[in-house]
C-alpha cells in the first residue's frame, strides 16, 4: 500500500545551549514533532501526527500512533507491506535519526524518492525552474496537473 510521507522538524537551534572545554553550541534537538501521510488510490485521505510535547517522549508516543495507525490501515485493506514516497533524503534520514534517538526496534520503511524519479528521468513541469517540491507543486497547479496547493497566506 502507497502512503506519501511528510515530517516537520525542529532542529538544534530550539535546544540548550551547551559550553564545554571544546565547543559551544546548542545540544542535539532534532526531531520530528509532525508527520502527514496521505493515502487512497480513488478518495485522496490525509492524517497528521502531531508530539504533543517536544520532548523525546512526545516524538516516541507520536511515532508509535504512527505505526498503529499503519498497521491499521494495512489490515484494513488486506495489505502486507508499506511504501513511503516522499520528496528528497530528508524523510530517510530523519527516520533514521529517530530510530538511533530512541534505541528501539522501530520497523525499517520502504522509502521511495519522488525527487529522485523526477531527477532520474528529467521530469519537467513548464514554468518549474527547480525541482524543489514548492516549485514542482505549484507549477503542476497552475497547469491544471493538480488541485492541491500551499496557502500563500498562511503565517507558517
Amino acid at each position: 500500500m502507497e502512503f506519501y510521507l511528510d515530517y516537520e522538524t525542529m532542529n538544534s537551534n530550539l535546544g540548550k545551549c551547551e559550553i564545554d572545554e571544546n565547543h559551544v553550541g546548542y545540544k542535539d534537538n532534532d526531531f520530528i514533532f509532525m508527520i502527514g501521510v496521505g493515502w487512497g488510490d480513488i478518495k485522496w485521505e490525509f492524517k497528521e501526527f502531531v508530539a504533543l510535547s517536544n520532548t523525546t517522549k512526545g516524538e516516541l508516543d507520536m511515532i508509535n500512533n504512527f505505526w498503529s495507525f499503519i498497521n491499521k490501515k494495512l489490515l484494513e485493506n488486506n495489505k502486507k507491506s508499506a511504501k513511503f514516497i516522499h520528496w528528497t533524503q530528508a524523510e530517510p534520514r530523519c527516520y533514521l535519526k529517530l530510530k538511533s534517538r530512541h534505541n528501539l526496534a522501530l520497523p525499517n520503511k520502504n522509502f521511495y524518492d519522488l525527487y529522485n524519479l523526477f531527477k532520474m528521468n528529467k521530469i519537467v513541469v513548464k514554468n518549474a525552474l527547480n525541482y524543489s517540491l514548492k516549485t514542482i507543486a505549484k507549477s503542476m497547479k497552475k497547469n491544471h496537473m493538480i488541485e492541491t496547493s500551499w496557502d500563500s497566506n498562511n503565517p507558517c
